[in-house]
């Protein structure tokens, strides 16, 4: 159902779903998306973090704690190396003691060693590193200058003084290594604690996607369903127009092919001059029919595009009622069919009046095409409020059979016509769609109304009661 400016709810007579595709089906894609996403994040973290984990522990044992090692035997040998200098200064054989010959290898041993790890470890400790290398070459130089001259207590003190800052060097290196250890460590935990937690953290992620995979599961099914039902509307609308097609050119070939049967029979002199009058008015007469048949064809093209070219003003429907009733009252005699008019003093509206008439002359020819023998026909013209606005109202009831509840929207429709009327009266099923568009291009609407419940003379008549509303013009309006 959709509802238009004038408040009025309209089934759509061209759409057979309920409701329209949606426009896109990109949303579709994002619990999938979400889905690669959480199991490329399952997959690829668990592998991630070990490899981090194992270069830390790498460093770790490959690095951090051989060069801890080192710098604990690069401190002993200092450590040798300055008592053995201590318990032979003042005398110049002090650097040949086998004691400092002993610790000097092995301090060039565990030096050549570090410098090698740590050019793998950071900057701190290669800068603390370089420190112990110029504090350890001013201590050799001192112990060689001792070896050349009988060195005094305050030389042997100077160098005693440059082997403490060596050595200070050296434990700065083993504190920075070990900095670097325990954060080391502290980096490994942390990995093995995301590595606990991030699973943790993404199966509820996994859980939503697939519960969004699910949703997204059925709406591609209700499209699916919908676009089945949709095509299942088309092919059903193709062979409606099919059929109206055959229909069309069945009303149209005919009634022009007794047309041109008449002027042959005129032509061939066939027909006596007496009788060619009654001929020639026959022609016209199914001429006429043809031409109504393309106007009405027309008009439905024009109602479908919104192409109609309306002069709104303010209608008297009372007046424009009236008169349509007098000029189908002499039809209704002949099919012996009573015709009344019943409507307030005043009744104005805005609109088309050529439109408007065009309509009420629809209803009114139908309303007499499915009127028996003997029955009635009563147009009420009224003043009536619907969804808190007031309108001006031509109702036109009959006493033929009625319109079945299943069809009482579906006749609104082009090409649509109650199953068996065809029998009752001719005709395409096109005058109530157009006369519905048109409507409701000004701003109004035809409806067909189970219990009109307007002021009306005499018992209901018990057949269809369609009703042109439209906006009221009256400044008063009474109700």
């Amino acid at each position: 159902m959709a509802t238009t400016d004038n408040g009025f709810e309209h089934p759509r007579a061209s759409e057979r779903l309920e409701q329209p595709l949606p426009p896109t089906t990109r949303g579709m894609w994002l619990p999938l998306v979400a889905v690669i996403v959480v199991l490329g994040v399952l997959a690829v973290a668990p592998i991630v973090v070990g490899v981090h984990v194992r270069r830390l522990r790498t460093v770790i044992s490959d690095i951090i704690d051989p060069a801890r090692l080192r710098a604990t035997d690069l401190s002993a040998a200092l450590s040798e190396e300055m008592l053995a200098i201590g318990t032979r200064v003042g005398t110049a054989g002090a650097p040949q003691d086998p004691l400092y010959q002993t610790s000097l290898s092995d301090e060039h041993g565990d030096a050549l060693a570090l410098d090698s790890l740590l050019r793998y470890s950071d900057a701190d400790a290669v800068e603390r590193f370089a420190q112990y290398r110029e504090a350890s070459s001013r201590w050799h130089d001192d112990v060689n200058a001792m070896s050349r001259s009988t060195s005094s207590l305050a030389e042997g003190a100077a160098a005693r003084d440059d082997g403490v800052a060596a050595l200070a060097a050296v434990r700065r290196l083993s504190n920075v290594l070990e900095q670097f250890r325990i954060s080391a460590r502290e980096q490994v935990r942390g990995a093995e604690r995301i590595d606990v937690l991030l699973p943790v953290a993404i199966v509820p992620l996994a859980l939503l996607a697939c519960v969004l995979v699910v949703r997204a599961g059925r709406r591609t099914v209700a499209i699916a369903v919908r676009a089945e039902r949709d095509r299942r509307a088309l092919a059903v609308a193709m062979d409606q127009k099919s059929a109206f097609m055959r229909g069309i050119s069945h009303d149209l070939q005919n009634p022009l092919g007794a047309a041109a049967g008449h002027v042959e029979l005129i032509l061939d002199g066939l027909v006596k001059p007496e009788d060619q009058r009654d001929s020639l008015l026959r022609v016209r007469r199914l001429i006429t029919t043809s031409a109504e048949t393309v106007a009405s064809l027309i008009s439905l093209a024009r109602s479908e595009t919104g192409i109609i070219e309306l002069d709104p003003t303010a209608i008297d429907l009372c007046a424009l009622a009236r008169a349509a009733v007098d000029d189908h009252s002499l039809v209704a005699r002949r099919k012996q069919q009573r015709i009344a008019f019943t409507g307030v003093s005043e009744c104005h509206a805005i609109g088309d009046a050529a439109r408007a008439r065009h309509i009420v002359d629809n209803v009114l020819s139908n309303s007499s095409k499915y009127t028996p023998a003997g029955g009635a026909i009563r147009v009420v013209v009224a003043q009536r409020r619907r969804n808190d606005r007031a309108w001006s109202t031509v109702t036109v009831q009959d006493s033929g059979p009625g319109i079945p509840a299943e069809w009482r929207e579906r006749v609104f429709e082009e090409f649509e016509r109650v199953p068996g009327s065809r029998d009752l009266a001719p005709g395409n099923g096109i005058g109530l769609a157009v006369s519905r568009r048109v409507a409701r291009i000004m701003g109004g609407d035809l409806t067909l109304e189970t219990s009109p419940a307007i002021p009306a003379d005499g018992p209901p008549l018990g057949g269809a009661a369609f009703t042109l509303w439209l906006a009221s013009a009256d400044v008063t309006d009474g109700i």
